[in-house]
């Protein structure tokens, strides 16, 4: 908990990492707290699934999954933001507008614009964190 509050620093499913020693990443899947640690959280690994470690919340601090570890996890078809569970869906992907050429070269100014198009992808249902092909 947070100096001289009762809010948790972090929540199930955040992803954090040791901040010096050895290394662990991963993502909180529960807490602990004894007498000399008030506030510990228990971080599976990202790059062994199951493998479990208890840390007081001193020496872990937030961090954005690597496209390794997150591909791991989409794997397990769990989402690598909240621990979610994947689903197929659909995903707008924006489609590119070519202008005419620039000032008589020969290149073109290609922006975002035109209708968009649907296309396949698997979504999280419980943040909508999507991924596509």
């Amino acid at each position: 908990m947070t100096e001289g509050t009762k809010t948790p620093r972090f929540k199930l499913g955040d992803h954090v990492r040791k901040t010096k020693g050895s290394e662990w990443e991963g993502r909180v899947v529960g807490t602990y707290s004894t007498t000399l640690t008030p506030e510990g959280y228990a971080v599976e690994s990202d790059a062994h699934s199951g493998s479990v470690q208890i840390y007081p919340a001193s020496a872990l601090e937030p961090a954005t999954p690597t496209v390794d570890a997150a591909f791991a996890v989409l794997a397990k078809g769990r989402c690598p933001k909240c621990g979610g569970i994947m689903l197929p869906g659909v995903a707008l992907e924006s489609t590119l507008v070519a202008g005419d050429k620039d000032l008589g070269g020969d290149g073109i100014t290609v922006s975002p614009g035109g209708p968009g198009k649907l296309i396949p992808c698997i979504k999280c249902s419980s943040c909508g964190w999507s991924v596509t092909g």
